[in-house]
């Protein structure tokens, strides 16, 4: 189960990575470069959108129970 705290921690985590990847299309580093730190940056993110929804539905059948 993960906290609030760790939650919290968590979307911190992924909006400095959504700053990181855009950050990137500025700067001098080959295409090859590029293309791996924003390809890393993409699947970070889609892991934490999955663990939102993932908590929600976990929230939606607590609330359903009670």
């Amino acid at each position: 189960m993960i906290s609030l705290q760790h939650y919290e921690l968590l979307k911190k985590i992924r909006t400095g990575i959504s700053r990181f990847a855009a950050s990137m299309w500025d700067t001098k580093l080959s295409a090859f470069a590029r293309q791996i730190i924003l390809g890393f940056s993409l699947m970070c993110l889609l892991m934490f959108h999955k663990m939102d929804f993932h908590l929600e539905r976990k929230k939606e059948k607590c609330r359903m129970k009670v």
